[in-house]
């Protein structure tokens, strides 16, 4: 095994693989924004975002959907550091 292969992958395979993986991208008191892949459901969103930064509201974290609080932005926006990701809002 090469030096620049792990489990199989090699480099750029396992960046690749990290490039995708969600993250908490911003979060507040009654906020949170993630980043997942683009082809992400919002109960998927929402789960990883509830896993990761828990609302602590009885509905727990719902993505904005509203246009007056998500303005001129789109419900998924994608992400400009990450092909293939999208960042999403989500309200308590």
């Amino acid at each position: 095994m090469h030096r620049h292969e792990v489990a199989g992958k090699t480099k750029g395979e396992k960046l690749a693989m990290n490039e995708n993986k969600p993250e908490i991208v911003r979060c507040g008191a009654l906020n949170v924004q993630v980043c997942v892949p683009e082809n992400w459901t919002d109960h998927q969103a929402v789960e990883f975002a509830e896993k990761h930064y828990p609302c602590g509201t009885t509905l727990g974290w719902c993505v904005r959907k509203d246009p007056e609080l998500l303005g001129d932005d789109p419900e998924r926006n994608p992400c400009s550091k990450r092909k293939g990701c999208v960042h999403i809002m989500m309200d308590c």
